[in-house]
């Protein structure tokens, strides 16, 4: 797979987990996305059109919650690395079936509701 922009859809969704994160509004201005092969949940790999930055997971910056059109559950979660960069929005349905749709409401996670990536 090769980087592109990202959808609208796509976008929406990284706003929000940034502004949950915390961090500043331009951080996506010049994002580019790559897909993940996650099963079609719609995992991508970020970079703001530089090279790659370091891909050492490092910390959850913030996650929420939508459910997709069959009503099943997705979480989707902004992974930074060790500095705190954006480095991966991990989307994962419950039931490991392909993500019909971005929804248009997130209800965010709190910390202890945060799924947590093995750092190895």
């Amino acid at each position: 797979m090769a980087f592109r922009d990202p959808t609208p859809d796509e976008m929406r969704l990284l706003r929000f987990l940034g502004r949950v994160a915390g961090l500043p509004e331009h951080w996506v201005s010049d994002l580019s996305v790559e897909g993940m092969a996650d099963g079609g949940m719609g995992s991508l790999i970020l970079r703001n059109r530089s090279p790659l930055p370091d891909r050492q997971y490092g910390q959850t910056l913030s996650a929420c919650q939508f459910d997709d059109r069959d009503g099943i559950a997705v979480i989707a979660s902004l992974y930074g690395n060790q500095d705190g960069t954006p480095i991966e929005l991990d989307v994962w349905k419950v039931d490991f079936s392909p993500v019909q749709y971005i929804a248009a409401e997130f209800t965010v996670l709190d910390e202890a509701d945060i799924p947590r990536r093995d750092p190895s």
